[in-house]
């Protein structure tokens, strides 16, 4: 067992350490910091993000880079996934009207409210061939589609 798993702490050697520092930068971020950030990209740039961004984007502010053209030390921030997945999250931060003034389809705004599907199981048929089980899996799929979305 290392020391790591024993302390549950990393310690660097000092000249690690700095090398580390002149490329790599973080910031720790509470779930309150993640929600404003989630808020002021709502507010102040009519852009709905996902928690996980949101996270980013308050990292970035608090390592001072700039949403801003006309500042300094701009920055680019990769989402990385839809705020459709964090209903919760998202409309508790910018609010019931903000999350209903968002475009998304309605089969995506309704998903909280949807049933999940079993798990639907395609067994190979004695004496298909694959193309017959390949177009047979693929009607019963576009009829699952057609049915519920």
């Amino acid at each position: 067992m290392t020391t790591m798993d024993t302390t549950k702490k990393l310690t660097l050697d000092l000249a690690l350490l700095e090398l580390l520092q002149r490329d790599f930068r973080s910031a720790r971020i509470t779930d309150d910091k993640m929600i404003l950030a989630l808020r002021s990209a709502y507010e102040e740039h009519n852009y709905v993000s996902d928690p996980h961004t949101a996270v980013a984007l308050a990292a970035a502010e608090i390592l001072g880079y700039s949403f801003d053209n006309e500042k300094r030390n701009p920055v680019a921030i990769l989402a990385t996934a839809s705020p459709c997945k964090f209903c919760d999250v998202v409309s508790g931060a910018i609010g019931e009207d903000g999350w209903n003034e968002i475009i998304f389809p309605d089969s995506a705004k309704d998903l909280d409210n949807r049933a999940e599907f079993e798990p639907f199981h395609y067994i190979y048929r004695e004496g298909a061939t694959i193309e017959e089980m390949q177009s047979e899996w693929k009607e019963n799929m576009l009829e699952i589609i057609q049915n519920n979305f």
